[in-house]
């Protein structure tokens, strides 16, 4: 079983901002409210959204940080004979605090405690440094200490104003939904109780879950009510459809507590197996009604109409949905991304479609032996008149199907050639059906990634990436604008790489706005901007956490032994794929990092001066990086001690070049110029270096434009084999294709599995070894029928299409079964294998329609459904409604055809 952890990712972020950050008075208050917010942030709001049951942690990110900085006054040094070693050995020395044992007071005894830790900067400034001839040098004589802040490695803002970020992360197993309610309710207090500051929301999964789940729901509801009204259409009374719509609402009340029992939770995928069979449910029930109805309309009583006529159909219509949950049942045991993806849906269309079994043999069949079930409909004149036209329909419907399809039984040979040919072509559109691994879902948010060149410094990635803010913020489209510079205490965004030269940007749609109209104007903003590289994509849905985070379209993987030449190598592949235009975002795992330089230790010179390599380049971190000997307590919190040398200039390579290491002989300290120890040159560097498998890695990945996967594959391995490379280089080209082939894999199996339990189910029904055959054929039809349905509908081969096409299979079969078993039984009783066949088209062709047109209207909201997540389940009910509607036309000429073939002699 694949896992998804979504305490792992967080669930909600959230702004904290205030007035006096608004509106500072200058550029010192400015610091100061930013100080204050993260105090605010992390004293406050923090512990009381940890309260929340349901909330694992909050961490807070951005803002300023406190320290203390002493710098040291190198001149003042020289002439007191202070290095820079032991103002951090006394800094460390005189701050602890430690256990002193025990005293005797009287008859007791108490712990005593030793408390030597700085109180405030005063007692810094007062640390004595070193005594020279019975003098005290103390701190203060050769150093300053003082409040400052720490250099930010990155910023956090929101439209344009810095801010402080809480990242909320969900407990494993809490109802996110239920949570971010909480979650509101703590935020609305805290506005009362702190009106200067406020806490604003800037992501929201819950939002999204809960807009997906409503828009389920609502299909399913619209869904059972269309495929109930087509009922009243066709039965023409008013009582009967409400008996047989019955079977929907208790069979999914009942399926709600089998979920509630083995732990499966309302969620896009459960109930999109509800609306997924929303309109099965009601199959089973009309036909048990239409036997019923057939029986009444020969002569028999009502109690005995629904016991006959029930006796009848309960062996093919059980043996018809245990064949439809045959074809489920091995999803649940899948394992890997299908098996993640499809064990819930599997699961609650199991459990529905037995339970509508049930109830269809039994609460059905007992209602409609109570008392008269027809009912006038001519007092509803709108769907009379519409009943009336309705039938009209079906009369000529019925006549031309009778004609057709004795045509098709006097040239058997040539229905089956025309149908193998119709399924060629039909199979022949595969390679123009577009493939992806999920369908994208319209969240309204979209990521920027920006990049500027390698040597970019911070604070000008920030100013560029507030101008991109204004030109945001000006979109009316666009209603928020979140944006991560640099390097942040936490990354929300798991597939970006941080650094100093890059931000991400999200923003956020209005719901009434045109999400792909939005991403084309940011696109065209990234192809004229000049200085950095802009790129635009969806955020990852929730499904899409099942994949790893940097999973690319397409990743070409080079590994070999030496980086120069896997640079090379590399970058002519980054080259090919930039010119072939079904790719675009190509990215390279060996990207030009800012480089550097590299201070080289003369060991032999070192060597004449008595000097230890590993002192000397402690001495130059410490010149350059400063240290961090210890901590100042401030309230409840530890505040950072900076030691540094103060500089007049910022400190640069003739700054470095120029320092002289102390070296202490007797009573005085020689100095030695840096220069003379050392050699400084520079050096190329890369973004990251990768390992796997203990060999040398440079991965190159990209995203497909709107296209085939297959043919873009062999077209990239074509072009890659011309790329000149050692030997000792070899290529892995991987891509979404390889996940779908998986997956297929997985499906194919599966399919395997279930044809071998429905081969079973039928072997048993009819006591037959050929007659599983004459029905099972129908499902390569029906596959034919979905690689149609997809390339009609524009849609693309993914996880979710190829779930309709499970779902389908069940379906045809279902049709199958019912239409075998009356040509059988009346072949068996005695009558002209002709004739059965005919009698078959006319007294089933009306319950195979019904079933077919109520489980084609029950989807028809899901497949126009436009609201969040629709995307996802718009594949599978495309796949089912134009499959069904296709593959049905051909099992009523195919299974009447084949049939007489293979079973023309069987006789009583």
């Amino acid at each position: 079983m694949l896992r998804f952890d979504p305490s792992s990712s967080p669930f909600m972020m959230l702004a904290v901002t205030g007035d006096r950050i608004e509106r500072p008075v200058s550029d010192e208050d400015y610091r100061a409210a930013l100080v204050e917010l993260k105090d605010v942030a992390e004293a406050v709001v923090k512990p009381r959204l940890e309260q929340i049951q349901g909330v694992a942690q909050a961490l807070v990110a951005g803002g300023l940080e406190k320290e203390v900085q002493v710098e040291i006054d190198r001149r003042k040094c020289l002439a007191y004979g202070v290095e820079f070693a032991d103002v951090e050995a006394a800094l460390t020395r005189f701050n602890a605090n430690s256990a002193g044992g025990t005293i005797r007071e009287g008859n007791l005894v108490y712990p005593l405690r030793i408390e030597g830790r700085y109180r405030d900067i005063e007692d810094i400034r007062k640390v004595p440094v070193k005594r020279i001839d019975n003098a005290t040098v103390f701190l203060e004589d050769i150093a300053t200490a003082k409040y400052g802040f720490k250099e930010p490695t990155g910023y956090n803002r929101l439209n344009g104003q810095d801010t402080i970020t809480l990242y909320l992360y969900k407990k494993s197993g809490d109802n996110t939904v239920k949570t971010a309610r909480k979650v509101e309710s703590v935020l609305a207090a805290l506005t009362l109780e702190f009106p200067d500051f406020r806490v604003i929301p800037i992501f929201d999964e819950s939002e999204f879950i809960q807009e997906a789940v409503d828009n389920v729901l609502s299909s399913l509801y619209w869904g059972g009510f269309f495929a109930v009204l087509v009922l009243f259409l066709f039965i023409r009374d008013w009582k009967s459809p409400l008996i047989v719509g019955l079977a929907v609402p208790l069979s999914i009340v009942i399926t709600f507590a089998v979920m509630y029992s083995i732990g499966i939770h309302f969620n896009v995928v459960s109930l999109g197996g509800l609306a997924l069979g929303i309109g099965i449910l009601v199959d089973n029930a009309i036909i048990v009604l239409d036997n019923v109805q057939r029986f009444r309309k020969q002569g028999f009583s009502r109690v005995e109409a629904a016991v006959e006529g029930t006796r009848e159909v309960s062996l093919p219509i059980a043996a018809s949905t245990f064949t439809t949950v045959s074809v489920f049942l091995p999803l649940v045991y899948i394992e890997g991304l299908a098996g993640a993806l499809y064990f819930d849906q599997a699961i609650t269309v199991v459990a529905s479609l037995t339970l509508s079994l049930l109830v269809s043999i039994t609460l059905v069949s007992m209602l409609l032996s109570r008392g008269d079930a027809r009912g006038r409909l001519s007092r509803l004149w709108v769907l009379s008149k519409l009943g009336d036209r309705a039938d009209a329909l079906g009369e000529g419907a019925m006549r031309r199907y009778e004609r057709l399809l004795a045509v098709c039984l006097q040239n058997k040979t040539a229905t089956l050639v025309a149908i193998v040919v119709a399924a060629g072509l039909g199979l022949s559109l595969l390679s123009a059906v577009d493939r992806e691994l999920m369908p994208t879902v319209d969240r309204k948010r979209l990521v920027l990634e920006v990049e500027f060149p390698a040597s970019s410094l911070l604070l000008r990635t920030l100013a560029e990436v507030a101008e991109i803010e204004q030109l945001l913020g000006a979109d009316p489209a666009i209603q928020t604008v979140y944006s991560s510079v640099g390097i942040t205490d936490i990354d929300f965004d798991q597939s970006h790489r941080p650094g100093a030269n890059k931000a991400v940007i999200e923003v956020k749609i209005a719901q009434e706005a045109d999400t792909d109209a939005v991403a084309a104007r940011l696109e065209a903003l990234g192809r004229t901007a000049t200085g950095y590289e802009l790129s635009v994509r969806q955020p990852p849905s929730f499904l899409e956490h099942f994949f790893p985070p940097e999973t690319s379209d397409f990743d070409v993987r080079l590994n070999g032994e030496d980086w120069g030449e896997l640079a090379a190598v590399s970058k002519a592949i980054v080259a090919l794929m930039e010119d072939m235009p079904r790719f675009a975002h190509v990215r390279w795992s060996l990207a030009e990092g800012a480089g550097g330089y590299e201070v080289s230790i003369d060991h032999g010179k070192a060597a004449l001066y008595g000097i230890d390599a590993a002192k000397l380049a402690d001495f130059l971190s410490r010149e350059v990086q400063g240290s961090q000997p210890t901590q100042l307590a401030d309230y409840s919190r530890e505040v950072d001690v900076k030691l540094v040398v103060r500089r007049e200039e910022a400190l640069g390579l003739e700054t470095l070049k120029r320092l002289s290491y102390p070296i202490r002989r007797e009573e005085q300290t020689v100095y030695v110029p840096v220069e003379q120890l050392v050699s400084i040159s520079p050096y190329a560097g890369y973004a990251a270096l990768h390992r796997k498998n203990q060999s040398r890695t440079v991965e190159v990945g990209a995203e497909l434009v709107k296209g085939d996967a297959t043919e873009a594959k062999r077209q990239l391995e074509a072009a890659a084999s011309r790329v000149e490379k050692p030997q000792d280089i070899w290529l892995e080209i991987g891509a979404v294709d390889e996940e779908m082939q998986e997956m297929l894999d997985d499906l194919s199996l599966t399919l395997i599995v279930s044809f071998c339990l429905v081969f079973a189910i039928l072997a048993a029904k009819f006591e037959s070894l050929k007659i599983p055959f004459v029905v099972i054929s129908v499902v390569p039809l029906a596959l034919v029928c979905v690689v149609a349905t997809l390339y009609a509908t524009g849609q693309t081969l993914n996880f979710m299409s190829a779930m309709g096409a499970v779902v389908l299979v069940g379906i045809v079969v279902n049709d199958s079964i019912v239409k075998v078993d009356f040509i059988r039984n009346r072949h068996l009783a005695g009558a002209d294998l002709s004739a059965a066949i005919a009698e078959a088209g006319r007294k089933r062709l009306r319950p195979i329609a019904m079933t077919t047109v109520t489980t084609v209207l029950g989807l028809l909201p899901l497949a126009l459904s436009t609201g969040q997540g629709a995307e996802l389940h718009q594949p599978m009910a495309w796949v089912i409604i134009g499959g069904l509607t296709l593959a049905t036309g051909l099992t009523l000429i195919v299974v009447p055809v084949i049939y007489s073939l293979v079973c023309g002699r069987v006789r009583a």
